[in-house]
């Protein structure tokens, strides 16, 4: 059989690449501004954690130990939610298996344990939450604040959502990657005093 001439061409179903990649900056950016606030907070803190329990795998964001106080710190972060009941369904197997596994491997014995959603900031993230309130309620009760209270001086059990921006505090004006920065044009005054400033400068 002669060939067709036809060509194929392959493009997986949903987000395309173009638009994931930002999410998974602001991802990463999350995880690294709580993991610096856990270490500053005393907080010994495994970044990318993964288990494998009798065939059960899987992997946590952040897990963190506070040797002070005898806590287990197991954190998910999320750019975006989209399937809540994979959501929850995951954040159960983790709370039931890590605590376990810490304890083999890394000798932690947990007298409180916090389990924290930490979510991008942002209009629809806390929309999507608000929609399902009643199963959020029930399983993340706890709000920001009692999270960064809890965080600070742990004890008891904690199960919480923290809303936080991908911007680091003091960096506010430094955009995320992936975006662009524009220059506002220049005005007649501005270029007089860059004239000025050169002039002062020298060669």
């Amino acid at each position: 059989m002669a060939p067709l001439g036809l060509e194929v061409r392959l493009q997986a179903m949903g987000v395309p690449y173009s638009l994931r990649e930002p999410r998974d900056a602001v991802h990463a950016r999350l995880e690294e501004i709580v993991a610096t606030l856990l270490r500053r907070a005393g907080w010994l803190v495994l970044p990318d954690y993964t288990f494998n329990h009798f065939g059960e795998r899987g992997a946590a964001d952040l897990v963190a130990w506070h040797p002070d106080r005898g806590a287990l710190l197991i954190v998910e972060v999320k750019s975006r939610i989209i399937d809540i009941q994979e959501l929850l369904s995951a954040f159960n197997r983790k709370l039931r298996i890590v605590p376990m596994t810490v304890r083999a491997t890394h000798g932690w014995n947990p007298i409180a344990v916090g389990h924290v959603l930490v979510v991008a900031e942002g209009t629809s993230q806390r929309r999507m939450i608000r929609a399902h309130s009643t199963t959020f309620a029930s399983v993340l009760p706890a709000s920001g604040r009692a999270v960064r209270a809890w965080l600070n001086s742990p004890s008891g059990h904690l199960a919480g959502v923290w809303f936080l921006s991908p911007m680091p505090a003091g960096h506010g004006k430094q955009p995320l990657p992936g975006s662009r920065r524009v220059r506002r044009p220049q005005s007649r005054s501005d270029e007089t005093g860059e004239r000025t400033a050169a002039t002062a400068a020298g060669p």
